[in-house]
Order: C-alpha cells, then structure tokens, then sequence
C-alpha cells in the first residue's frame, strides 16, 4: 500500500506542475484574444487532472513489488465476474476467510469507487456527457484500454492483473456516478 501512495504522489507531483504550466500559457492566449476563461472551470479540470493521474498511478504506473519475479504467473481473467464469484467462494474454503473477504470487497469496490467521479465530473466538464449512455461508453473504453495496457505491460516483466470483472465494476461505478451527478445536481435535462 505504501508503494501506491508513493506513485500517487509521484504522478500528480509530476503532471500537475506540467497540466498548471499549459493552462498558464493557453489561458494567457484566450485573454489576449479576449475569450473568457472560467475559474470554476479551471479548478474542475485541475481535479480532473488529479483524478486522472492518480487512477494512473494505481493501474498503469510500474511498481517496484509488480516486477515478476520466478514465481509470478500472469493472471488473466476473461470470464466475467469469475474473479469476484471465485473469491466469495474461497471464504468459505480458506483457512483465513476473512483476509478473503477483506481482499473481494477491496477489490470489489475499490473499482466501483475509482470510476465514480469518472461519471460524475465528465458531464460537469462536457455537456456531450449529459446521458448516460456516453458514460457508459467512455467508462468501458477507459477501463478496457488500462486493462489492455497491463496485459501490455506483462511482456515487459510488470506483474499485473487483466480481469473483465475490472471493467465490469469501473463502468458500473461511472454510471453509478453519474446517477450520483443527477440526483444531486437535478440538471434541467433529468427533469
């Protein structure tokens, strides 16, 4: 866990300094041409910014302990929700039943948790995002291409896993924040 919270940290001390230098430069032009830039909007795609880099610290970012070592084997799981189903099952035949349990619910919903404020900022930052439908769409393909990096990343000795129950669970978490967005924000367009 520490190990995450240094890639964490890393990433966003890396990208936010770069993402604030580019919207410096790009905000001093559209004041020049005499566009109005948004604070509001600036400080929502700054979050976005954290968000992003730090969903890719925690998927895609190498890690020391990930490097495959002689008794690794890759995990890839395409069947869905057979990681999930498999691992409640293994509470009930392990030895330490709880560590089981401790480790599918992070699991579980630590992948719906990540995705949320996917759902959630996107149609706050684009109005192209107000249906549900484009969520679902861009959660999936989000989530598919990190999954598809870190198949992509086992050629280079990166242990990870690949599991369709990922990409189950982060595009139900963005649907389920952007279900979140309409009942708190009640958009003219829900009603």
């Amino acid at each position: 866990m520490n190990q995450f919270l240094k890639s964490l940290i890393l990433t966003n001390i890396t990208l936010v300094p770069l993402w604030l230098l580019f919207r410096f430069f790009t905000n001093s032009n559209n004041r020049k041409n005499g566009k109005h830039v948004s604070n509001r909007r600036e400080l929502l795609l700054l979050l976005f910014v954290v968000y992003v880099a730090s969903v890719a610290s925690i998927t895609i970012v190498p890690l020391p302990e990930f490097e495959r070592d002689h008794f690794s084997s890759p995990h890839i799981n395409l069947i869905p929700l057979g990681t999930t189903i498999k691992g409640i099952a293994n509470t009930f035949t392990d030895n330490q039943p709880m560590v089981v349990l401790i480790n599918v619910a992070t699991n579980f919903f630590g992948n719906l948790i990540m995705f949320m404020p996917l759902g959630f900022m996107l149609p706050l930052l684009n109005e192209k995002y107000i249906n549900q439908k484009k969520i679902f769409k861009t959660a999936a393909l989000c989530s598919l291409s990190i999954e598809t990096i870190q198949l992509l990343s086992m050629s280079f000795g990166i242990y990870r896993y690949v599991d369709i129950d990922d990409i189950i669970l982060n595009t139900a978490g963005a649907v389920v924040g952007y279900g979140i967005y309409r009942s708190v924000l009640k958009p003219a367009y829900a009603s």
